[in-house]
Parts: structure tokens; C-alpha cells; sequence
């Protein structure tokens, strides 16, 4: 059944697609319309999803106060959002649901903006990443849209806005900062975004390092993953790769940097599930902005 509605879902956004790019329709429109069936399964899916439950649990706590179900690692952002939710009813169901709606809502306008960007949603972010994003990872779910946007921004010269964006993104899940700078990564040189990653480290570090050191050490506390954990990701990237080079006919210089970070979260996940989800992280990039994306900017 599960597989069915997976499968269906995927079909959907497909023929969508297909029937948008043939009819010149405006890609927001056709994106919308295909993520639809999907995003009335995951808005109106109750208790279903991996970490429903936890986050529900998690909202709950939030606002009885309860410290002892939140965990230390919360980001800020996705706590004031949580609060300002709880005006609609003191339901966490009705929040779970809204929160969902809201990232069916932002990988529309992440993606809807150009034809290319539909494409790779449609066809590599829906299967890979939305379930996930829309019924189980909640936080990343909306930080990732919010640093796509933010990127896009950057590349229209809104500065503020992308800056803006991007702090809202690493409210919602830390991990954004990481992505926000591998979407820059074609557009700064070396020195730029090594030392950009490094300062927003640095100040990341400074203001939450109770709660990084915290977080580092939840992920130590955690049995080591097994040998061949993290391979389903090498392997889409390795494909992603491949694919670029195919398009292109070239190997693209930014799409290697980004399989190497994958090669190098694939290391880290022999000790640490923390390299699991920097793999993940990669991926949403590779395959976000730099397949059908290299077409039009290298």
C-alpha cells in the first residue's frame, strides 16, 4: 500500500511535468498542481511518518514547557514557529499538518520559479527527499527550501533577503548553514567559501556551542553504523555525477568538489551517523541545483 501511494504520487507529478512542459504552462502551476496528490497524503496523514509522533510529542512539550521531551539541540527558529502555531488550536496534529502544508508550500516556490528547476524537482527531489521532508524531517524539510530560495536570492542580488533567508534557514536546522554555502560553491572561489564556511562556523559555534557539543555528543552516544550504511546516497551521487558529465559532456568542476564532500561524509559515517545525514545534505545539493542547473550556468 505504502509503495502504491509512493509510486502513484511520483507518476502524478511526472505526467504533471510532462503536460506543463508541452503547454508552456507556467512552471509554479504545474508543479503545484502534480505535488498535489502527494502533499494531501502527507498534510492529512495523522500519526504516519517516521518521527510524527516525536514531533508531536516535541510540540506538545513546547508548549507546556515540559524540557524534559525537547531536545537540547532544538533550533530556535523552529521553536518560535512552533509557538506562534499554537494561536490556530492546542492540537500538535493541527500544527504537524500545518507545518507539513508549509513545506509542500516552500518546495513550490523553491522550485517553481524556472522550468529547469521544476525538472529537478519532479524528477530527483520529489522521490528522493519529499516524503521525507513533508512527514518525517519536519525542521529540514523547511530549512532546505529556505536555503534554495536564499541561494536564488543571492544570484538575483537581493542581498538582504538572502541573508535573511539563510538565517532563517539555520533556525530551522543547523545543518542549512552547511547547505547554504554548497550552494555557493559555483559562483565563490576557493578562498571566499572556505573562509565564508569558516566564519559562519565560527559564529554558529560561538552563540550554540552548548548546544553543537551537545549534539556531537548525541550522535557519539549512538552505536557506530554498519560498514555499508551511507552507500544508497554514494551511489545516487555517483549517479548524479555521471549524469552531469553526460549533459555536458565534460565533467563539471563543481559537481567533482561536491561528490568529493560526498566521499568524505561517506568516511564519517563509518564512525558517526552525523556523516549519514552530511550525505543526504550533498545529495539534496548535487541534485537540486547542479544537474539540470549546470545547463544554464556553466
Amino acid at each position: 500500500m505504502t509503495t502504491t501511494i509512493y509510486l502513484s504520487g511520483y507518476l502524478c507529478i511526472l505526467v504533471s511535468a510532462a503536460l506543463g512542459m508541452r503547454t508552456r504552462m507556467p512552471p509554479w502551476r504545474w508543479l503545484a498542481a502534480g505535488i498535489a496528490p502527494a502533499a494531501t497524503f502527507a498534510v492529512l496523514r495523522g500519526r504516519t511518518g517516521t518521527d510524527t509522533a516525536i514531533y508531536q510529542d516535541i510540540i506538545a512539550g513546547i508548549w507546556s514547557g515540559n524540557l524534559k521531551v525537547v531536545p537540547r539541540t532544538l533550533e530556535p527558529g523552529f521553536v518560535w514557529l512552533v509557538r506562534a502555531l499554537e494561536w490556530v488550536g492546542h492540537d500538535p496534529r493541527i500544527v504537524t499538518a500545518i507545518l507539513s502544508l508549509l513545506i509542500v508550500i516552500a518546495c513550490v516556490v523553491a522550485f517553481g520559479r524556472t522550468a529547469e528547476d521544476a525538472c529537478v524537482f519532479a524528477t530527483l527531489i520529489f522521490p528522493l527527499f519529499f516524503y521525507d521532508m513533508a512527514m518525517s524531517g519536519l525542521r529540514y524539510g523547511l530549512a532546505f527550501c529556505a536555503a534554495k530560495i536564499a541561494s536564488d536570492e543571492w544570484a538575483r542580488r537581493r542581498h538582504g533577503a538572502s541573508i535573511a533567508l539563510a538565517a532563517a534557514a539555520a533556525g530551522m536546522h543547523v545543518s542549512a548553514v552547511l547547505l547554504v554555502v554548497l550552494l555557493q560553491v559555483r559562483r565563490l572561489r576557493l578562498l571566499r567559501y572556505a573562509g565564508l564556511a569558516v566564519a559562519i562556523g565560527g559564529v554558529l559555534f560561538a552563540m550554540h556551542h552548548d548546544a553543537l557539543l551537545a549534539k556531537f555528543g548525541l550522535y557519539a552516544a549512538f552505536t557506530p553504523p554498519a560498514q555499508m550504511s551511507g552507500s544508497a546516497p554514494l551511489v545516487l551521487a555517483l549517479l548524479t555525477l555521471a549524469a552531469g558529465w553526460a549533459l555536458l559532456a565534460r565533467m563539471p568542476r563543481t559537481l567533482v568538489f561536491l561528490f568529493a564532500c560526498e566521499i568524505a561524509s561517506f568516511a564519517l559515517a563509518r564512525v558517526s551517523y552525523a556523516g549519514l545525514r552530511f550525505q543526504w545534505l550533498v545529495l539534496f545539493a548535487m541534485a537540486g541545483l547542479y544537474l539540470l542547473g549546470f545547463l544554464r550556468l556553466e
